[in-house]
């Protein structure tokens, strides 16, 4: 977070990187309360214990929480 929301050409190993995705993305900090879709997927990465990958359909697990989320 402090990295995507800095000031000035980020010169660390991923600075490249960083410095790209501010120009193409909006970062906020949202604390855990204000978005439990993302806390629950964080929760279940932790505790899962199979590789989950996709390539152009996102798995049903995520959109099942996303509508669970109202979004």
């Amino acid at each position: 977070m402090t990295a995507m929301t800095g000031q000035g050409e980020d010169r660390s190993n991923f600075g490249p990187i960083i410095n790209d995705l501010r120009t193409r993305l909006v970062v906020s900090h949202v604390h855990r309360e204000g978005n439990s879709a993302t806390h629950r997927l964080a929760r279940l990465g932790l505790n899962c214990t199979q590789e989950i990958v996709w390539f152009e359909e996102s798995p049903y697990l995520i959109h099942d929480i996303l509508f669970e989320e109202g979004l």
